[in-house]
């Protein structure tokens, strides 16, 4: 019997993608219109090859300050040196990007029908700089029963002991959880490393998963109810 339903936030419940795309276009439209000498496109693409390989601050500093240490690389790259529009530019960026966060259309009535009859935890991996104002902007609190961010504990995901936590605060054996999510590196074998009952990947572009292969997957969170019905 299932008693919780663990997911992932980002790409999974919130179209993080869109907010991305959004914050990238208003960032791209502000260094156009106060420094058309930049070429902003490949400004914000250096970015984002950067930020690919190196999200955070590795001493641990604050993640929107080194992201603006990134911009600075990336201003370089077109032997442009402008401090203070790297400084602006991370902070502008991460404003856009949680105004635009918000939830997949049809994420909330779900999420409130399988509140009924289980258990909801969030599971996210990243800083609490980056992870809370989004967990904020969409209001998660009120929509399920516990909250993880992997900054906020010992463990991250894939590690088993993310997923542990989440079973006692659940107050479920592992074997009566699945786990929710589109990474199959950090959500699909975390799942598998914590022998949980089931793994379930959101792969909109995919029907089959290479290892570490998932027991489901789906285009959209909405399938869920589907795939409850066969591990219950």
């Amino acid at each position: 019997m299932i008693h919780a339903i663990f997911f992932d936030l980002d790409h999974t419940l919130c179209d993080t993608g869109g907010a991305d795309r959004q914050a990238y276009a208003d960032t791209i439209a502000l260094v156009e219109a106060e420094r058309p000498d930049i070429d902003a496109q490949r400004l914000l693409q250096t970015f984002r090859d950067l930020l690919s390989t190196e999200p955070f601050d590795p001493t641990g500093g604050d993640t929107v300050e080194w992201r603006s240490e990134l911009f600075a690389r990336a201003l370089q790259q077109q032997n442009v040196k402008a401090p203070e529009l790297a400084a602006r530019l991370s902070p502008y960026f991460h404003r856009q990007r949680i105004e635009n966060f918000d939830y997949f259309p049809g994420t909330v009535p779900l999420l409130a029908t399988l509140r009924e009859t289980h258990k909801l935890v969030v599971i996210t991996n990243g800083t609490s700089e980056i992870q809370r104002p989004k967990l904020v902007k969409c209001n998660v609190n009120a929509h399920v029963d516990h909250i993880l961010v992997s900054g906020e504990t010992p463990w991250c995901k894939p590690d088993p002991g993310i997923f542990h936590h989440a079973c006692e605060l659940a107050q479920c054996a592992a074997a009566e959880a699945i786990h929710v999510g589109d990474s199959l590196e950090t959500d699909i074998c975390g799942g598998i490393n914590a022998a949980l009952a089931a793994t379930v990947w959101i792969a909109p572009d995919r029907t089959a998963a290479p290892d570490p292969r998932p027991d489901f997957t789906v285009a959209s969170v909405l399938a869920l109810p589907e795939i409850l019905q066969q591990v219950q």
